[in-house]
């Protein structure tokens, strides 16, 4: 049943509606999800579309025709091992042209927590096993967007 109740302007109340709210901000940044998981990267995209995080997806940074294109990523999430390359050594990549862009690293096996960020670049920023769930390394990365929009 929907309500036939006319919503009341802003101007008459004061208050930004939620509607308004969502308007009037700016787009939601991205994330950048390199997997060469197909099947991950699907599960990740759908769960982006529900909780409204856009999530673009490649195999390799390779992909990119320019680094000028991750300037509208908030976030990008990075496989651990890659065909032909380590996330590591992508993160550390993409870190060069944009040192401000935040990283997680992902990954199928557990890393030992020891292992996590040893030689790692600085802009990674979270190690989340794939085993956390899809909800969880979206959770991380609207985290770190939301602490990079500061």
């Amino acid at each position: 049943m929907t309500s036939t109740r006319p919503q009341q302007s802003t101007a008459a109340t004061g208050h930004t509606s939620i509607r308004d709210a969502h308007t009037q901000s700016a787009p939601t940044p991205g994330v950048l999800l390199i997997d060469d998981d197909p099947t991950f990267c699907a599960l990740v995209e759908a769960f982006g579309r529900k909780i409204n995080v856009p999530v673009r997806h490649m195999s390799s940074v390779l992909e990119l025709k320019s680094m000028q294109e991750l300037s509208d990523i908030g976030v990008a999430i990075i496989d651990y091992h890659l065909e032909g390359s380590s996330g590591v050594e992508t993160a550390d990549l993409i870190s060069q042209f944009h040192p401000d862009l935040p990283v997680i690293v992902i990954s199928g096996d557990n890393l030992h927590r020891r292992d996590a960020h040893e030689g790692w670049p600085q802009s990674v920023k979270q190690f989340v096993p794939k085993s956390a769930g899809v909800g969880q390394i979206l959770g991380v990365a609207r985290t770190l967007m939301s602490k990079s929009a500061r």
